[in-house]
């Protein structure tokens, strides 16, 4: 549907998310969860940019909203499944340095901290695969 060049849109129209308004915010958050988690396999394709957008939402002081990002955070990596979605996190946070502080903190609440932690995830389901895949032949994906 809206193909690879989704990304370009969430890394450059959505970057305001950090400097609007609350009640622009708790709209921009209801349109991710309506329509962007929705797009399933294109998020996939534009995971990159969707987290550049994300991210910086984590630092937002208000708990509701908070929580919101969280879930939309949560949602979005059983999309993509979890070493997409960790792997990214840590691609952003290597390119772009607005969000290597709330992505830090982010990693550090979710990533187990010993193989028990690790396991127990594994076994409450909480590593997540997605069933999406794409290759790239002849430039089209």
């Amino acid at each position: 549907m809206w193909g690879a060049d989704l990304g370009l849109f969430y890394s450059g129209l959505f970057n305001f998310y950090q400097f609007a308004a609350f009640e622009v915010k708790r709209q921009f958050l209801k349109i991710i969860q309506e329509y962007v988690l929705k797009l399933k396999r294109e998020l996939l394709l534009s995971l990159p940019g969707f987290l550049l957008c994300m991210l910086p939402a984590l630092e937002d002081q208000n708990s509701d909203l908070l929580k919101q990002v969280e879930l939309i955070l949560t949602e979005t990596e059983k999309i993509v499944g979890t070493t997409k979605f960790f792997g990214e996190i840590w691609k952003a946070m290597l390119r772009t340095p607005r969000c290597r502080l709330s992505a830090t903190k982010f990693l550090d609440r979710k990533i187990p901290r010993s193989t028990q932690q690790a396991l127990k995830l594994i076994k409450d389901g909480k590593i997540y695969m997605s069933p999406y895949h794409y290759q790239i032949q002849l430039g089209k994906v």
